[in-house]
C-alpha cells in the first residue's frame, strides 16, 4: 500500500485498485492476532518479546496508511506496548529525525 501511496513515482500508483486486497489480509491478520493474544498481555504471554516490538511497528504502518483497527484488545495490547518506558524512548530519539 505505502509503494503505491508515496513510493511508486506518481504514474504507477494505484492505490484504488490494491486498497481492498490490502484491506483483506489486514483485517484477517488483526483476526490471528486477536486470537493468539486471548488474555495474554503480549504474544508470547506475560513478558514483552521481539515479535510484540515487530507487531507494533507494523501496526503504526497500518495506521499511517489510515487503517483502522476495530478489535478493542488490540487497542489495549497497543497501549501497553506504546506505555513501556523504551517505546517512548526510542519515539522521542524518533521525533529528532522526522
Amino acid at each position: 500500500m505505502a509503494k503505491h501511496t508515496f513510493v511508486l513515482p506518481e504514474s504507477m500508483r494505484h492505490p484504488d485498485n490494491i486498497k481492498p486486497g490490502c484491506t483483506y489480509d489486514l483485517d484477517r491478520a488483526f483476526t490471528t492476532l486477536e486470537t493468539r493474544l486471548g488474555t495474554n498481555d503480549y504474544v508470547m504471554g506475560k513478558s514483552l518479546t521481539v515479535p510484540d516490538i515487530i507487531i507494533t511497528h507494523c501496526c503504526g504502518w497500518a495506521d499511517r496508511s489510515g487503517y483502522s483497527i476495530t478489535q478493542p484488545s488490540i487497542h489495549q495490547y497497543l497501549a501497553r506496548c506504546h506505555q513501556r518506558a523504551a517505546y517512548t524512548r526510542a519515539m522521542e530519539v524518533r521525533n529528532n529525525y522526522v
